[in-house]
């Protein structure tokens, strides 16, 4: 099975080999309805990938519920990756803000520190969370363009 299709091209396999919904279904294991919700696009399990990949001797994908998953999967890491920095750059400024209490003349040092810190998860913040994606851009629009 080296062959990859996308579950988009299920439909045209089923019928160019002059197969009804009902045999597929017969040699699947699966439903009948589950073949059909498969070919009208809704998102299938991957044991039903697994038994139509048997029975087309195909590797079957999810074509736009995959690309959405790395989408999600992205995000999550993004997350992740922000809350991750975010504990580093408390915990990397522990020691100077004890030192800054302590010594006086440091207290511009830990500002400094903390800026750059401050810096940086404000970038990886507005990148991680799209504060400034397509919703914002289509309110921005209708602000300014409502009723012209």
């Amino acid at each position: 099975m080296t062959n990859t299709q996308s579950l988009e091209n299920l439909k045209k396999m089923r019928l160019e080999l002059k197969w009804s919904q009902e045999k597929l279904a017969e040699l699947s294991g699966l439903s009948i309805r589950t073949i059909q919700r498969i070919e009208n696009g809704e998102t299938a399990s991957i044991e039903s990938l697994a038994a139509l990949s048997s029975v087309f001797q195909v590797n079957f994908y999810s074509g736009e519920g995959s690309e959405q998953k790395e989408i999600e999967e992205s995000y999550i890491e993004g997350i992740k990756s922000f809350y991750l920095i975010l504990g580093l750059a408390v915990f990397s400024l522990i020691f100077p803000f004890a030192t800054a209490i302590s010594e006086p003349d440091n207290w511009f040092a830990f500002a400094m520190m903390a800026l750059g810190w401050i810096i940086l998860l404000a970038i990886i913040y507005f990148k991680t969370f799209d504060v400034f994606g397509d919703d914002w851009k289509k309110r921005q629009i209708e602000k300014k363009f409502r009723g012209k």
